[in-house]
């Protein structure tokens, strides 16, 4: 996927670039003169992106170690563990396809979803951070969501932390 870089206030493209990977962006904006980078008051990313590019890195782990049914749960339910926390229903009951009867018991939204992050402890944190920072972002709560990127986990995934 591509980068867009635009000015803040007046919305004018700046330039598009052909990879949003941390790699990539570093290297662009070094060759930004220092004192123009100080300039900068603000970087939006999308971190429904990340979240759900580390899912799919988890997806082919899981395949790799022929656990091919996990895998397509997390295919096929992706939507909802993007989705805002607060949205998530923990009262409804329901079937799910990608978890069906009688082998599973009706399951809210909330038990499937921790259903799927059970395949791997490494995303259930990394959805936990990701659900932390989306919950302070929509509260515009600026001071908590920038202590919690800076003092992420020693032992979040290093991939997810880089993105």
């Amino acid at each position: 996927m591509s980068f867009i870089c635009a000015d803040g206030k007046t919305g004018e493209l700046v330039d598009i670039l052909p990879s949003r990977t941390l790699n990539k962006l570093t290297v662009y904006f070094n060759r930004t003169p220092l004192e123009e980078r100080k300039k900068v008051k603000f970087l939006v990313t999308d971190m429904n992106a990340a979240f759900n590019e580390f899912r799919v890195r988890e997806m082919k782990v899981l395949i790799r170690q022929k656990k091919k049914s996990e895998a397509n749960k997390l295919k096929s339910n992706w939507k909802f563990l993007l989705k805002n926390q607060q949205n998530i229903s923990i009262s409804e009951f329901k079937t799910w396809r990608s978890f069906p009867s009688p082998k599973y018991p009706l399951l809210t939204e909330s038990m499937m979803i921790d259903r799927l992050l059970s395949f791997f402890a490494n995303l259930k944190e990394a959805y936990d951070i990701f659900q932390l920072l989306t919950y302070h972002f929509r509260h515009k709560d600026g001071q908590s969501f920038f202590n919690l990127l800076k003092n992420l986990p020693n032992n979040l995934d290093k991939l997810f932390k880089d993105k």
